[in-house]
């Protein structure tokens, strides 16, 4: 649009706030990265806090462990408890992000009417999208519990 109104007659310059777009893009970009880092890093301290629990469960039930192995159960019934532990305990931390971001983000879309500052930027519809994303982040509390659980698992008990 911009070269095709330089073309006109009598047309010297045009100025559409190319700089602010692209300042508006980087920023955008700087953002996107940083939340990245930040869901990583989130990612490895639940993993970590779930390996503790989980360490400290068998710790704790020490004494019933050496009697299955006593009795002669087979590693995974052993593991198994622990594991499904781990994913109750990933399923149980990720209910409070859910509930934050279904009400949250339906509040949030109410208020602002369906766009942020201007009508540029628009919100997604949250009736399909927030439960598409709580979805998804039960199952990455899910999975993040169980590989949290199978890590104290291997580690700690041994087997």
């Amino acid at each position: 649009v911009n070269e095709t109104i330089l073309k006109m007659d009598k047309i010297e310059s045009a100025n559409y706030g190319e700089h602010t777009i692209n300042t508006l893009i980087s920023v955008f970009d700087l953002v996107e990265k940083a939340t990245m880092v930040v869901v990583i890093a989130l990612i490895f301290v639940t993993a970590f806090l779930i390996t503790n629990t989980i360490k400290l469960t068998i710790y704790s039930r020490k004494n019933e462990i050496e009697i299955m192995r006593l009795v002669g159960a087979s590693n995974t019934a052993i593991k198994l408890p622990f594991v499904f532990e781990g994913f109750i305990i990933g399923i149980m931390g990720s209910l409070i992000p859910v509930i934050v971001t279904i009400y949250g983000y339906i509040i949030a879309y109410e208020k602002l009417h369906g766009h942020i500052i201007t009508n540029l930027i628009r919100l997604i519809n949250p009736y399909n999208f927030v439960f598409y994303v709580s979805l998804i982040v039960i199952g990455m509390g899910a999975l993040i519990g169980m590989f949290g659980s199978l890590r104290a698992v291997r580690k700690y008990l041994k087997i």
